[in-house]
C-alpha cells in the first residue's frame, strides 16, 4: 500500500512541474500588457504617467530643498 502510494505522488508531481511556468508566463505578459496599454482619457500608459509624476515630484522637492 505504501509503495502504490509513493508512486501516486510522483505521478502527481510529474504532471504538475509545467503548469507554473505557464501560469507564471500569463500572469506576467498580463501584467505587462496592462501596464503598457494607453488610458483612454490622457493617451497616456500608466508607466508614461507615473514617470512624470516621479519627474515632477523630484523637482519639487528639488526647489523645496534649495530655499534658504
Amino acid at each position: 500500500m505504501l509503495i502504490e502510494y509513493n508512486e501516486m505522488c510522483k505521478f502527481r508531481r510529474k504532471n504538475q512541474q509545467g503548469y507554473v511556468t505557464i501560469e507564471y508566463a500569463i500572469v506576467t505578459a498580463a501584467v505587462t500588457i496592462a501596464l503598457l496599454m494607453p488610458i483612454p482619457g490622457p493617451n497616456e500608459s500608466i508607466v508614461d504617467m507615473t514617470l512624470a509624476a516621479i519627474k515632477q515630484f523630484q523637482a519639487h522637492t528639488t526647489t523645496m530643498l534649495a530655499l534658504p
